[in-house]
């Protein structure tokens, strides 16, 4: 078994999840899609309250921290999605706003993308250089 480095970023992550988790009394932080036995996609979200990137931010605002996909064929994105928007309500969010790229898929997907599925663009944020992207902040009444 391989050791990993107390502060490795994917351990740093992984507290940091759980602290996040607990301290709002969580049962997840997201859902996964699974084809089989093998993971292919998912959404993952934080409570706003803990992004620390300058974000709207209220307690019944939700963050899309990641909306992945693993397949440039098949869209295993829009039903982990679809998903969690159901389920955020009852976790007691009412809105969910994520950062999106103009073209590419990174950081969750193209700003066309989320338009198409009843997101609302709220301009265009900088967080960080990010000379490959034209980011957007978007957002979705629940």
């Amino acid at each position: 078994m391989h050791e990993y480095p107390q502060k490795s970023v994917c351990a740093e992550k992984a507290s940091w999840v759980k602290q996040i988790r607990d301290s709002f009394h969580l049962p997840h932080l997201g859902i996964l899609h699974y084809s089989g036995d093998q993971c292919v996609g998912g959404a993952e979200f934080v409570p706003s309250l803990a992004v620390p990137y300058p974000v709207p931010k209220g307690d019944k605002m939700a963050f899309l921290t990641c909306s992945f996909l693993s397949d440039e064929v098949a869209d295993y994105r829009t039903a982990p999605l679809r998903k969690l928007e159901e389920e955020l309500p009852g976790l007691g969010f009412s809105e969910l706003i994520a950062v999106v790229s103009e073209d590419v898929v990174f950081p969750n997907g193209t700003l066309k993308w989320f338009l198409d599925r009843g997101y609302r663009d709220l301009g265009e944020v900088y967080f960080e250089e990010r000379d490959f992207a034209r980011q957007h902040l978007v957002k979705k009444e629940l």
